[in-house]
Formats: structure tokens, C-alpha cells, sequence
């Protein structure tokens, strides 16, 4: 499954600046590194930062826990975004 979570600070006049992308299945690092190289190297107007669900922090998972969207289930169907 991933999940995208958008930090709502990460917003400026309105517009969208940042937004953590999440993969809570274990993902392949150079999977991992990949889809780093591919968004930071994207035209996207804001940031994505691509995290591993099991190599962030209890709290900050807690934290997302509160507000996610699911763009891709275990069965690869997104919720559909874009």
C-alpha cells in the first residue's frame, strides 16, 4: 500500500508545496531510490519526499496515521487521484 500525506504548513498562498509519499509495504531500496531520483528531477510545482513506513519514527507515523489519502492498495488500485 501507499499512501500520500500532505503537511498542511507545507502550503504557501494556497498552493501546495510539499507532500510525503509512503510506501507501507516494505519497497525495495533501489526501488526507493528511483522514485527519489524520478520526483526530484520532476517538474512538479512542489516537493515530494518518498519514505519508507517502517524507517520513520513511531511519532511521526502517528502523526500521518491522523490524515493520509491511499493512492495504491495492496491490489495496486489507486483511490482516484489523478
Amino acid at each position: 500500500m501507499c499512501i500520500i500525506y500532505h503537511i498542511t504548513v507545507g502550503r504557501q498562498n494556497g498552493k501546495l508545496t510539499e507532500v510525503s509519499l509512503i510506501g507501507k509495504d516494505k519497497i525495495d531500496w533501489r526501488r526507493m531510490e528511483a522514485l527519489k531520483d524520478n520526483f526530484s528531477e520532476s517538474d512538479l510545482p512542489f516537493m515530494v519526499d518518498v519514505l519508507d513506513w517502517h524507517a520513520i519514527s513511531e511519532h511521526f507515523r502517528q502523526v500521518i496515521d491522523t490524515q493520509y489519502e491511499v493512492i495504491i492498495t495492496d491490489q495496486g488500485e489507486g483511490s482516484g487521484l489523478g
